[in-house]
């Protein structure tokens, strides 16, 4: 049985968001109108090489109709999911994952394995489930003052388990970020443009379950519903692409076993490269089209999609009357934070815990129970700031070891080691990390009025 490997998964979080688990394209549900016969014919012989588990083929007949008629809506959609799925089969991504010790996947086994394919059902589950999605985004926002680096932390059994996945030769994360820009990127952002081609046109794309290699499957008919949030997954993973490219990441392989703060100290560690700043912009706007895309599938499927009991697609037919309730609140928050500067008021008292957000035009209120302490807090966040004004190491605190590090002992037991008053020799952990310790109180701005004191 092969690895799935992460690259793997992540293609498949993408598609199955919008294909609901059904790993495969379609059979469409209807053209650019008109279209001559030519055109036609390729698009159903790009959908008889689908049904023949044939995605090279099936791409290269779409791109045919493509250059016929760039506004085909069978040749965008179909262009876009398909040349997603070849991504897997790059020999530039092949390269980056088996450079790591994994199996690089099959697109057979990605679209047809069983096991894989429940595996991505439960990714996409996980993705779209109203209830812990919804109070997941709450509760981050509720816990913003533990997400502060505080606590020490052992770190010997850790850089062990780090150093055990770096195999001999592995890449750099510099080339790894070449992959991305030069081969992944790209991708996104055509099939990115190609996906909105074909929405608010009343355009259907049927999956059949020949195409999924599973006759107990039934047609699931895709629309504007799937279409935003296939959009809206593909604008997430660009946000991430485009931060993690952002950076200089590469750290030192060799010593991250025996001293791995140390690994991180290579020289321009965590700075911007060039265009850096441009991506971060990208970044920032790529979350903001993502948040309007999904609410806008949210919107269509909720009053616009008329056959939502019947198409096999995405719909709230187990949702309560508290789950729509949340869901709003929670694109109402989103809303807020992206927008920029959010005053934040915390409130725990008696078993029940308040959260309020205002940029003072719109406010959001979201009550939850708690089990924790009472507590009160007031404060502002402004997330935008992290990407038009990103930070880098001149922003964080310096890390230390705890007690004192050992460099010749800690080479010599390939661990980080530490003395305690010059004689015992103990297990190093992380020096705790306070709020004051923080060059600059507002982290570039993302907390206007100074980060917040740790609160039990």
């Amino acid at each position: 049985m092969k690895k799935v490997n992460i690259i793997s998964v992540l293609f498949l979080t993408i598609l199955t968001v919008g294909l609901v688990g059904l790993h495969g394209c379609g059979s469409g549900g209807g053209g650019g109108g008109d279209a001559p016969a030519d055109i036609a014919s390729f698009t159903t012989e790009a959908k008889t090489a689908l049904e023949n588990r044939e995605i090279a083929v099936a791409n290269a007949k779409f791109q045919e109709a493509f250059n016929q008629a760039s506004g085909d809506n069978d040749a965008n959609f179909g262009l876009a999911l398909t040349d997603l799925l070849l991504l897997v089969e790059n020999q530039d991504v092949i390269d980056i994952i088996e450079a790591w010790d994994e199996t690089a996947p099959l697109l057979e086994d990605i679209l047809y394995d069983k096991e894989v394919a429940a595996a991505s059902r439960q990714i996409s589950a996980t993705i779209v489930s109203q209830r812990s999605s919804a109070k997941l985004l709450f509760n981050d926002l509720t816990s913003i003052i533990d997400k502060l680096p505080t606590g020490k932390t052992s770190v010997s059994t850790k850089s062990k388990l780090i150093a055990a996945k770096i195999p001999l030769g592995a890449p750099t994360i510099s080339r790894m970020q070449e992959v991305i820009n030069n081969t992944v990127l790209p991708v996104i952002e055509s099939s990115l443009s190609r996906i909105r081609v074909i929405q608010d046109k009343d355009y259907t794309f049927t999956v059949t379950p020949a195409m999924t290699n599973d006759s107990e499957n039934m047609n699931t008919i895709l629309d504007d519903g799937e279409f935003y949030i296939i959009d809206a997954a593909l604008c997430g993973l660009k946000a991430a692409l485009n931060v993690f490219t952002a950076y200089n990441l590469d750290v030192d392989y060799n010593t991250i076993e025996a001293n791995p703060l140390g690994a991180f100290e290579k020289a321009g560690f965590l700075t911007l490269k060039a265009g850096g700043d441009a991506k971060m912009t990208t970044a920032l706007s790529s979350i903001k089209e993502g948040d309007d895309k999904l609410e806008k599938a949210y919107n269509f499927l909720r009053t616009s999609d008329m056959d939502i009991t019947s198409d096999n697609g995405l719909d709230f037919e187990d949702w309560s009357a508290e789950d729509f309730e949340i869901a709003e609140k929670v694109f109402d928050a989103a809303d807020i934070l992206l927008a920029g500067r959010v005053n934040v008021t915390l409130n725990r008292n008696n078993g029940t815990e308040t959260l309020t957000l205002t940029n003072g035009v719109t406010t959001t209120i979201h009550t939850d129970e708690s089990s924790g302490d009472d507590y009160s807090l007031n404060t502002a966040i402004d997330i935008t700031k992290a990407f038009t004004n990103p930070l880098d190491e001149t922003d964080l605190p310096e890390f230390k070891y705890d007690p004192v590090y050992d460099s010749v002992l800690s080479v010599a037991n390939n661990e980080p080691m530490c003395r305690e008053n010059n004689t015992l020799i103990v297990e190093c952990e992380l020096a705790n990390i306070e709020a004051s310790d923080f060059p600059d109180q507002t982290l570039n701005g993302i907390f206007p009025t100074g980060i917040p004191e740790d609160i039990d």
